[in-house]
Formats: structure tokens, sequence, C-alpha cells
């Protein structure tokens, strides 16, 4: 039995989706007049006859002339209700009653010459019977008419014909009739010249009626208006005015949605077939208006549901869910699809993987692409489904058929990687060439890289490039950072550092990860580029976001290292964290460094050996060099059986460190592994084999007796190695060498020279001998503005006598303005380290209460500390206490006093031999104690104390001549 639906609308509406309208057939039969007896008097149906149970009576009734009953035979035979369908024979029976006047007999030769079924097609006939009919007055009838000059498209002159034949079936109140005028109006504009006002005013007239169809192309009406305001570039869109006719679109398309969908029967029932009064749905013209009845309350929902499920309010998505619901539920398969997705990506419901497959499923098998692609792709990633790569080729096979160069791709995948079939580098590479031929960059890609790796195809570098140029030149990123590789390395065409970076760019500014990370190594290199460490930094940390783990590590270096970036421990933790949760080794054996240190966060050694083991399991030699190290330093963590184990299996491997490590535990007279011979073996090898470290510590150990013996030129030759190497600790000894003359000739430039190269790496002892030698003008101009500076340097380092010396400048206003209270903290700090001096200058400030509250028992303290230990403290201590009591501590000063000046202390020998002298008078005799005072200043005289000449002057005169001394004293040194 013939079905209506499968007939296309001719070219009359471009409908981008099926339409429904609901059509009740009591309406139809009360709105039909009924059959008027012909002239002839042609008898219509036997009196009080019911409707034949059997063909045979039906035939029998139709040949004694009854025009009902020739009709329902003849429809009998049309549809093939009698066996095979037989429209000839359908057209003589049709032709009796409707030359007797019936206007369903009319329309349905009108549908016979329309198909061309049992007769040639002839569209002239179709409309003559049409017309026949709307002659006779039946509203149906005009509304055939009508629509087959609709769907002609003829000339301008016959659509006032049109227009008539359609306000006539209006009149009967026939809806689909005010549908067609709809039509006309919002989509025949240009040509029937139609007024748009009554074409809208029809629509809403049909709405009324209950006919969605006019809903629908209400709403679609409103909706171009609004995309013609945006797409104008001859006007400001209008914001709100297109937010007013969406709106309006959406109110629309909810009344056509909000009907119900009317699925005709396919047969009128025995009460019309009596009646002769049969539905719209079964006069084939009308047919693509009846269908599109039909579905437009699917497609309007569908719509609703597409648009709504983008609001932003969210009882809106959740309306759209239902909306999408209605449509996919009646077969819609763009609905079913994004019902599909929107279960799959939990918007506007509950994510549930069983709802989407089963919606991509339905839309699927109906032939929609997108689904059959988003099916077969979570068959392939199997990342919310169980994988199956049977059933993803399967789908993507589907879609491929049907032309998705995506699909044609991952099939290209599913060959060349051999998931769920046997690899087939040739079907990989067919299946690559129809996408790309399709313009699918993946695909170009995928080609660049077979050719580029020989795989299954001879590895042609060239043929490489063309696919790369091809996909760069489309915009894909992985293309284009292939694409600077290439020109990085020189493979297929000229290195070119500046294509490479050109190429690395544009990828990385479309968010390619890897191409950010290698325009950041080239700004750090200065590779093909001026070097800037800050457009590295920014590249590096674009590439991290993304969690690119090399490139986590490389910005954790330069955060750590303070380069085009504050120095920051903390972030370099953190980001090389990530890194080693992605086993970068390296990051790893990083991370594990910042943990034993303490650096960034806590201090853990347990932490710190986790880490270096993992690192290790990734193959780092510096991690088992670390880890070594580690169980050498920490007695209560490791033991040396386990440091020797991983520092032999670094050695071993090769790692020059791990010999010079060796040698420096085996040279170590404090470790009970002490080996002299072989320490010097691994020292040797590892300074020979150009070591900086090991040169370093080797020339610096041929300084010292033990354990190598001292060899001032050999330890300057090998200091030298280092220092040249840019090794700090060789820098700083070869500059102390220069320094003091040690081995060579005293040279204070060249000290000056490496202590500044030792000091920019950070070695506290050598910008602090750097501030020296500028604060005496040694080797370089007096500059005591410089020497603060690197006293500053050396004491942010920690070196405990820079801060001495800064709390010398700070009192004393050299280099700096006077600061008594910034002097005093400098000393507090050297001082509890134990620096004798600063305990001592940090005394005489509380004893003179400078830069703060005087505490003459502070000083007693400090000068206390220092006297167990130095004479200075001594005389100090004795001074204070003899100045200020109290008394009870005379003696004990004077004692301290006394042994000071035995220390050779020249101020306490001066003082000392004042008080003796205090004790006599200018004519007492001399007695022995005069003749210790004379000694005494004697003493402090050599020793530069020149107020004890007045003293020696006065007690030689009551000395006799052979006691006096001062004629075999050599004059002090100025």
């Amino acid at each position: 039995m013939r079905q209506f639906s499968q007939w296309i609308f001719g070219g009359l509406i471009a409908l981008a989706v099926g339409l429904w309208v609901a059509v009740w057939p009591q309406q139809v039969a009360a709105a039909t007049p009924p059959l008027a007896m012909a002239k002839d008097a042609q008898p219509i149906w036997p009196a009080h006859h019911p409707l034949p149970t059997s063909s045979i009576e039906l035939k029998h009734l139709a040949q004694a002339g009854y025009r009902r009953a020739q009709f329902l035979y003849a429809l009998r035979l049309d549809y093939g209700l009698e066996g095979a369908e037989a429209p000839l024979n359908a057209m003589e029976w049709y032709a009796m009653p409707a030359q007797a006047g019936s206007t369903w007999a009319q329309i349905k030769l009108g549908d016979l010459y329309f198909r061309g079924r049992g007769v040639p097609q002839s569209a002239e006939k179709a409309h003559d019977w049409y017309e026949r009919a709307a002659q006779g007055g039946d509203p149906l009838g005009a509304l055939a008419a009508a629509m087959l000059l609709i769907r002609q498209e003829g000339p301008a002159e016959q659509w006032p014909r049109v227009v008539k034949w359609l306000q006539q079936a209006v009149q009967h109140n026939i809806p689909l009739a005010h549908t067609a005028l709809c039509l006309m109006g919002v989509r025949k504009l240009e040509t029937t010249g139609f007024d748009q006002e009554l074409g809208l005013q029809s629509c809403r007239q049909a709405v009324q009626k209950r006919e969605p169809f006019a809903g629908y192309l209400l709403g679609d009406w409103y909706w171009q208006q609004a995309d013609e305001i945006r797409q104008d570039p001859n006007q400001l869109a209008d914001g709100q005015e297109v937010k007013k006719l969406r709106q309006q679109a959406m109110n629309w398309f909810a009344k056509a949605a909000a009907m119900e969908v009317y699925e005709p029967a396919l047969l009128p029932s025995p009460q019309m077939r009596l009646a002769q009064k049969l539905p719209p749905h079964w006069i084939e013209v009308l047919e693509p208006l009846v269908s599109a009845q039909r579905s437009s309350v699917v497609d309007a929902a569908y719509r609703l549901g597409h648009y709504s499920l983008k609001s932003d309010n969210r009882t809106q998505r959740r309306r759209a869910v239902n909306w999408l619901h209605k449509a996919a539920e009646h077969g819609n398969p763009d609905a079913q699809f994004n019902l599909g997705m929107a279960y799959a990506q939990g918007r506007a419901v509950a994510r549930n993987m069983e709802r989407a497959l089963y919606w991509y499923n339905l839309a699927a098998e109906q032939g929609d692409l997108s689904a059959q692609f988003n099916l077969a792709l979570l068959y392939y990633q199997g990342k919310w489904v169980k994988r199956d790569f049977h059933l993803a080729r399967v789908w993507f096979e589907k879609a491929a058929e049907a032309g998705d160069p995506q699909a044609m791709d991952h099939l290209g995948d599913i060959y060349r990687q051999g998931r769920g079939v046997p690899a087939d580098s040739d079907k990989a590479i067919a299946w690559y060439l129809k996408s790309a031929e399709g313009g699918n960059v993946y695909a170009l890609t995928s080609l660049g890289d077979i050719y580029q790796a020989g795989e299954g195809v001879e590895k042609d570098v060239e043929e490489s490039l063309r696919w790369y140029r091809q996909a760069a030149d489309l915009g894909h990123r992985s293309a284009q950072g292939n694409l600077a590789d290439l020109y990085r390395l020189g493979e297929g065409v000229e290195k070119s550092l500046p294509r490479a970076i050109y190429w690395y760019e544009k990828a990385a500014l479309q968010g390619d990860a890897l191409s950010q990370n290698w325009l950041g190594i080239l700004y750090q290199e200065g590779r093909g580029v001026e070097k800037d460490l800050k457009s590295a930094f920014k590249w590096f940390k674009a590439s991290a976001e993304q969690g690119y783990p090399f490139a986590q590590y490389n910005l954790a270096v330069l955060y750590r290292d303070g380069h085009g970036t504050p120095q920051d421990d903390r972030k370099a933790r953190q980001w090389l964290l990530k890194a080693a949760h992605q086993d970068r080794s390296e990051a790893q054996n990083s991370l594990g460094v910042l943990f034993e240190r303490g650096l960034g966060g806590k201090k853990s050694a347990v932490e710190a050996a986790a880490w270096y083991r993992r690192a290790i399991r990734g193959g780092s030699l510096r991690a088992r060099y670390n880890l070594g190290m580690l169980y050498y330093r920490n007695r209560d963590f490791g033991s040396r059986r386990e440091a020797l184990q991983w520092l032999n299996a670094a050695y071993d491997a090769g790692l020059i460190e791990a010999e010079t490590a060796l040698a420096r535990i085996y040279l170590s007279q404090r470790s009970p592994l002490f080996d002299a011979e072989k320490g010097e073996r691994f020292l040797r090898s590892a300074a020979e084999r150009g070591n900086g470290d090991a040169q370093s510590l080797l020339g610096v150990l041929l300084t010292f007796e033990k354990p190598l013996g001292i060899d001032y030129s050999e330890a300057i030759r090998w200091l030298r190695k280092g220092a040249e190497q840019g090794n700090a600790e060789g820098q700083f000894h070869l500059g102390y060498m220069y320094h003091m003359g040690i081995g060579l000739e005293k040279n204070s430039r060249s000290a000056v020279k490496w202590y500044r190269e030792a000091a920019k790496k950070g070695v506290a002892e050598a910008a602090n001998n750097l501030g020296t030698l500028y604060f005496e003008g040694n080797g370089v101009d007096r500059d005591v503005y410089k020497a603060v500076s690197w006293y500053l340097k050396a004491a942010n380092l920690g070196h405990v006598p820079a801060w001495h010396n800064l709390g010398n400048h700070y009192r004393h206003g050299i280099g700096v303005g006077i600061d008594k209270k910034a002097a005093r903290r400098y000393f507090q700090r050297a001082a509890k380290k134990g620096l004798l001096a600063s305990q001592l200058a940090l005394g005489e400030m509380y004893e003179s209460g400078e830069g703060g509250r005087r505490s003459l028992k502070e000083a007693a303290y400090l000068f206390g500390k220092v006297a167990k230990s130095s004479r200075d403290g001594k005389y100090r201590l004795a001074r204070l206490y003899l100045n200020n009591g109290p008394d009870n501590k005379q003696r004990y000063a004077i004692k301290l006093l006394t042994q000071a000046a035995k220390a050779g202390h020249p101020s306490a020998q001066y003082g000392l031999a004042a008080i003796y002298l205090e004790q006599e008078k200018p004519s007492d005799p001399v007695t022995q104690q005069t003749r210790e005072a004379y000694q005494l200043l004697l003493k402090s005289r050599q020793g530069g104390i020149t107020e004890a000449d007045a003293l020696i002057t006065a007690l030689e005169k009551r000395l006799p001549e052979d006691e006096k001394q001062t004629r075999m004293m050599s004059k002090p040194s100025l």
C-alpha cells in the first residue's frame, strides 16, 4: 500500500525539518457539503443499504450505477485493496462519478494525473480536475488546485488564482487553507508578491485553529528577522530588538510544540467513506503540506530545546530538555543527538552515559552524522563506556561513508595503530588521504607524521614537510609546531631558527603547549632570537598551565634561579611537584633537592629520599648521586654503606660528580672511610676528566700538608682550571692565593677579579673579602660605598664577619650615614654567632649607651665571654670594673689587667703601670714595683701607646743611669 509521506514537496519549501498539522476529520466532514444528485439523477447509494462487507457486493453496486459505490470501488482498485494496484481501471471507475459531479472522484482523477499513475503525468489535466471539484463547491478541491499551482511556481499572473482558491477554502473554514496562505506570506513573497502582513495574519489565524505548521512558520520568520538584523553590515545590530524578535520566535515555536502530534489513519473511517468525505491527507497534491503539519510539532519542540539549552537560565535549560525529549521521542534525529549530548555532558540533566548512548544510537540509526561520530568516539575513547574498537569502527565507517572527514581521520588512526583490527598502513593512509581531501587538518598532520617516521612507507621528510605545510597553512597548531621542528632541526628543509620561531609562535598563540615550551627554550638560550628571559618565562608559564611537564620543570627552574622573574622557591616547588607527578625524573630529582634543603617549604630528608628514588626509577643519574650524598650527610637517616652504594652506582653510570663526591669522602680525615690513596685516585681522575669541582678541590687540598701534601705550583694550576670553568670554590681560593701571595706573587687586582666572579655565584667569603679590598683600596681604587655594597651581599648570604664589618661602617658612618642602632643590630647578630670582635664592639656600645640603652651588666657579660680566650676581653672587662666599680671587683680587675699585660696587650701594660705609679711619689725611692712599671711602660710604648712617653721620662729621672733603656728602643711603627 502506497505511503504518501514518501513523496517530496517538489521545490516548494526548503524545510530544514519535517512539519506536522492536526487534521480533524469531523471538521472536514462538517465543512464539506453533501454531493448533490446529478442532472440525470444517477443514484448515489441504495436507500438504507449498509457498507458492503465484500468487494464483490461493492462491485455489483458500482456496476448498478451507484456513484458512491463506483467511487469506493475505484478507490480500492487505485490503492491495491483488490490485489495489485490498478490505477488504469480505477480511472475508469473514478470517471463515472466524476462526470456525474462527484468532487472527490474529480479530486482523485486529479491525483492520478498529478502522479502519472495509469496515465501520462500531466499537471495541467490534474489542475483541471482539481479546479472542477473547486467549481463544484468542494473547498478541498480549491485547496488542491491552489497547492498544485504553488508547487509548480508558475508565472506571476497565476498567483491571483491561487489566492482566490485559498480564500474559497478559508471561507469554508478549512484550517489548512489558512496555513497555505501563511506559507505564501512568509516563504513565497518574492515570487507571489503576496502581502506580507496578510500572510502573517493568516499564520496567526491558522494557529488559533491549532495549525502547528503555521506556528512553526511564524517562529522561523521571527528568528530569521533577528538574524538579518544581527548580520546586516549596513546597520548596527540592535541587541534589544534581536532579543525581542527571538523571544517572539520562541513563543510561536512553543505554541506549535505544545500541540499534539496527529497521526491520521491510512484509511478514513467507514462512516466517512459512506459519506464520500475523505480527509486531506488522502489528497496527494496536499501531501507535503499535510506532512509538514505532522512534523512541525516535533521540529518546533526541537528548536525550542536546541535554543533554550544554551540559555544562562537554569529553568530554561531544564525546559529545553523536556522539549528535546518530546521531539526525540517522535523520532527527530537532531533532537535525539542533542539529547544525547545533554546526557553525555551533564547539561541541564545529571550525566547519564547510558541515556546518552540510547539517544545517540537512535539518531545514528537514522543517519545523523554527528551522532554516528560521537557514538563512535565514545566507544573509541572508552572513557565513559566500555571501550569497543569494533563498534567504534562500525560507526566511524557509517559516518565516513556519508562523507564525514573526521570519521575518516579516526579510521586512519584505527588502522594505523591497529585498534580492534590488524595494523594496516595502507588502509590508514587511504583513510587519511580521503579525510585530507575534505580539508581535515588532523589527517594532513598524520600524513606528515607517517612520512616523517617512515611508518609503512619509505621515510620521506620532504613529503612530510608538504603535508605539514598544508595543515599549518590551514591553521592546525600541531602541524605548525611540527613544521617549526623541521626548520629548527634542518630536516627536509634548510635549517632556519627564525622560520622555526615564526611557526612556533603561530602554534603557541593557538595554545599549543609543545610550541610554547620550545619558544621558551629558544628565548632562554637566545637561539634565533635575542635572549629574553622574561619572554622565556611567559611561554614556559603558558605551556606549564596547560599541564605540559617539560614546561612545568623549565618554569620551576626559572623561579628557583630567579631568571626572568623574581626568585621564588615556593613557586619553584609547586611547579616541580606538578611535573614530578607526571613522572618527569629531572623534576623529581630537583624536588628532592628542595625538600633536602628546606627551600620553598618544609625540610624533610624522608621526602627528599622518596623523590630521589622516584627519579632513579625514571633513569636519573644525578638522583643516584643526590641520594647517596643525602645518606652520607644524614647519619640518623641513612648509612655510609647505602651512601657508597648509590654514589658508586652513579659513578659506574659515568656521573663525574659522583667520582668527586667519593674522593671527598675518602679524603676526609674525620671519616672512618678515610683512604688518602683511594681518594686522591678518584679526585685526580675526576679533575683530569674536566670536572671543575674536582679541579678546585684538588687545588685547595694541595695547599695543606695533609692529606696530599703541599704543592703550591700544582695547587694554583688546578685552582685556575677549576676557576676558568666557573667553579666558585676554585675562583674564591685562587683569589685568596693572589690576595695573600701564597705560591705566587701577591696580585691584588687578580684577587679582585676572582673574588668578584666567586661573589657573583654567591660565595659569601669572596664578597666579604672584596668589600675589604675596596675599603682598603687594595687592587682597586678605594671606594667605601662599594665596600659596603659587597659587605651587604656577604651579610645577606649569612657571612658573620660581614655583619661585623657592616656594624663598624654604620657605627662610624663610613660609606653610609651613621646609624648606631643598625650598627648595634649587626654586632648583635655576629656576637650571637660567637665572633669575638663583635662581642667586644657590642660590649663597648652597651658600656657607652651607643645605639640604645646603656647596660654595664650586658657590657660586663660580653667582655667576660671574650676574656676567656682573648687578652682584649680581659683588658676591656678590667677597665670596665676599674672605671665603674663595684669596689669588690677592683682586685679582680687588677688581676685581669695583669693577665692582659702579660699577654702583651699594650693598653693593659700602660694601665697596669699607671696603677703601680699612682701609689708612689716622685721623691720616693725606686722600688721593685717602680722597675716593673718602667718595664710595662716600655712595652706599651713599643706597642704604640704614645701616652707612655711622659711617664717614661718622669721615671728615668729617678732611675740610675745603667737602668735606663730608652736608648735601646726602636721607633714604633706608625
